[in-house]
């Protein structure tokens, strides 16, 4: 009778550990995809910083020459004003 109790204790055991087990594995799956999810997502917004970095680059750069365009067309300007002051 304690056999057939003590098989019957082992018998669950094992299938609290096949449970437990599967358990663990699918949670283990359930992590790994997760994780590449995860690693795709900082690649992508990796890539993306990128290309915000190359245009905000090109942008400043742009700036530049229109500070550059705009200083040299004011400088014009107080030239011709000042030709026409001397005329008038």
């Amino acid at each position: 009778m304690q056999c057939a109790r003590l098989e019957g204790a082992i018998q669950q055991l094992q299938v609290n550990f096949a449970s437990a087990h599967q358990k663990h594995k699918t949670e283990a799956i359930k992590m790994e995809d997760t994780s590449k999810t995860l690693e795709q997502d900082l690649h992508d917004s990796r890539k993306h910083l990128e290309i915000v970095k190359d245009d905000l680059s090109c942008r400043v750069d742009d700036i530049h020459r229109l500070e550059i365009e705009l200083k040299s067309s004011r400088e014009e300007c107080e030239q011709k004003k000042d030709e026409v002051s001397l005329l008038l």
